[in-house]
């Protein structure tokens, strides 16, 4: 196993810790899945135009990752 998977497995352990505290805690807007909705969702109105900015590149991204996945034959 190369350097570069060892850092990746490390990266999702420790992104999985942080779920299970924030699970454990039972506070609302704790999970990672709370804080992305409140990131793309916009609800704060004076930041209006930011929120179509950030929707914007998350299209962008995830139209990159089905496409790279799909047309390179490799992940």
């Amino acid at each position: 196993m190369g350097v570069l998977a060892i850092l990746w497995l490390v990266v999702l352990v420790v992104c999985g810790a942080l779920e299970v505290i924030a699970l454990v805690a039972e506070r609302h807007g704790g999970t990672l899945s709370d804080e992305i909705w409140a990131w793309f969702a916009g609800t704060d109105r004076r930041r209006a135009g930011w929120t179509h900015v950030r929707r914007v590149a998350l299209l962008a991204a995830m139209t990159w990752l089905a496409v790279r996945f799909n047309v390179t034959g490799h992940v």
